[in-house]
């Protein structure tokens, strides 16, 4: 039985990937460099805030104040969602300060990863169970900052809780961390989607597409664009 799919921010994006994301699944962001990867999954995020979802964001890039400053420019004011206590970062950033009430010293950790999630458990307004959405940034930190071991443990615990709480994590992956340790990654992921950007006579034009998904045969290349903070497909 395949797990219960939700809707996301887009219907296009939806209906590319046979009606929705999988709960209680890992799905894997793949990007090559000025895609709105980070940008699309903060957009299935919020959209599950603002439908009373939990989120949970853990950075192991910048410090907590430097995504709050980044999710702003991306359109998405994560305060009020934080402060009614249905939004949690999860510091990971080894060189940054871990005076934060939720943080990760090590990511191979299962004891520590569950302990997390316990805490965020019990100060959270909404329950995790069946309606909690994840962002996982990125593993190029993870793997320069703690090594490839760790970081493939790492994904390899969130998928558990993930499995256990009924979440749906997103994990963001550069291309240029290279294919061995995306394959692994991609190995132990439920979805798969794939960023690319091209020029296209005077502009930007980006594509996606959705190369693994449960049940399902992967999606060709579809083009989208991103206009102001709106994501529109081409031809959806």
């Amino acid at each position: 039985m395949l797990p219960q799919k939700f809707k996301t921010f887009s219907p296009a994006f939806d209906k590319i990937l046979g009606g929705g994301l999988p709960r209680s699944a890992v799905a894997l962001f793949k990007f090559s460099p000025d895609t709105p990867s980070l940008h699309h999954a903060t957009s299935v995020l919020f959209d599950g805030l603002r439908k009373g979802e939990c989120g949970v964001y853990i950075t192991f890039d910048h410090s907590p104040q430097f995504i709050r400053h980044t999710l702003e420019g991306h359109g998405f004011d994560p305060t009020e969602f934080e402060e009614s206590h249905s939004f949690f970062i999860v510091n990971g950033f080894r060189w940054g300060e871990k005076q934060e009430t939720y943080f990760i010293r090590d990511p191979s950790s299962y004891g520590e990863l569950l302990n997390v999630f316990a805490l965020i458990r019990n100060n959270a307004s909404v329950g995790l169970d069946n309606n909690c959405r994840c962002i996982v940034d990125s593993t190029i930190s993870l793997f320069y900052g703690y090594g490839s071991a760790k970081m493939i443990s790492f994904e390899l615990l969130i998928r558990e809780v993930s499995v256990q709480t009924g979440m749906a994590t997103i994990l963001l992956s550069p291309f240029a961390i290279g294919k061995q340790i995306n394959d692994i990654l991609g190995s132990n992921s439920d979805v798969i989607v794939e960023f690319r950007s091209f020029e296209d006579v005077d502009r930007l034009v980006y594509k996606l597409r959705v190369k693994k998904i449960l049940g399902q045969e992967p999606s060709p290349w579809i083009r989208f664009s991103l206009i102001g903070n709106e994501i529109v497909f081409e031809g959806q």
